[in-house]
């Protein structure tokens, strides 16, 4: 009989975001082997190679079928981690209000993985229902609440591996450099970074690849692509991998976000 307590992670899904979301959760369930881990998901299933066979994943497209799946949960949560700040509960986040207290009245302990500036549903909700809040970004600042604040850097979520094989040393010169804007990159980042690449000329002698997300549409990946084949020496387009580890050990610098 299976006894562990359990964590339980919360991220909505679509073809446009939340793919970082289920990358991350993935990446952090297993630093968290001592516990069952259960996986949430409002939307889109991801990949099947994505999802370790150890995990269970429930999906559902509303909430009521989603508090249906909550209420057959037993008492042994430990705790509930939500990873949900996608542009549309940005820019209506009052329906994660309402989600989160559902959720707290369930269950004891919840974290929130926020953004920052303007990415960021604390500022919108100061006083957010939730025991421990995590921004995992440069920049961070603490913000004072009823809960339990980590920001910086130091928690962002690196696999082991990758960090055992992380280059150590800083090279005087810079030539292959990693573009990489998430799994979807909704605001055309992507598009606006290459342009940039192309135009500058002190950038011709270096070697970029650019990520396409597993999100990115197939029109999308084939006018990038297509617009800038006679590049294909110095730029080459790495298409929905399934993991970035390889690719940023190659490079000597990586733009990202």
């Amino acid at each position: 009989m299976n006894n562990k307590q359990i964590i339980i992670f919360r991220i909505d899904k679509t073809e446009k975001s939340g793919g970082g979301h289920f990358s991350r959760c993935i990446e952090l369930a297993k630093f968290l082997d001592v516990f069952e881990i259960i996986i949430l998901i409002n939307g889109q299933h991801p990949s099947k190679n994505m999802i370790n066979r150890n995990i269970r994943c429930y999906f559902f497209d509303t909430f009521e079928e989603e508090k249906n799946i909550v209420k057959s949960f037993k008492n042994n949560i430990k705790l509930v981690i939500f990873d949900v700040v996608t542009n549309s509960n940005l820019k209506n986040p009052s329906f994660l209000f309402k989600l989160i207290d559902f959720y707290k009245n369930k269950f004891n302990k919840l974290m929130f993985i926020d953004g920052i500036d303007e990415g960021s549903i604390i500022k919108k909700k100061p006083n957010l229902n939730i025991d421990f809040l995590v921004t995992p970004y440069f920049g961070a600042t603490k913000i004072n609440g009823s809960f339990k604040h980590f920001y910086g850097e130091k928690f962002f979520i690196i696999s082991n591996k990758f960090k055992r094989e992380l280059k150590k040393e800083t090279k005087q010169t810079i030539q292959n450099c990693l573009v990489t804007f998430g799994q979807s990159d909704p605001y055309l980042i992507t598009e606006f970074v290459l342009n940039g690449i192309i135009t500058n000329n002190n950038l011709k002698q270096m070697n970029f690849k650019i990520i396409l997300g597993s999100l990115f549409d197939s029109e999308r990946i084939n006018n990038l692509i297509d617009n800038n084949k006679y590049l294909q020496n110095k730029i080459n387009f790495i298409q929905k991998p399934d993991n970035l580890n390889k690719y940023y050990l190659w490079a000597d610098i990586a733009i990202s976000g």
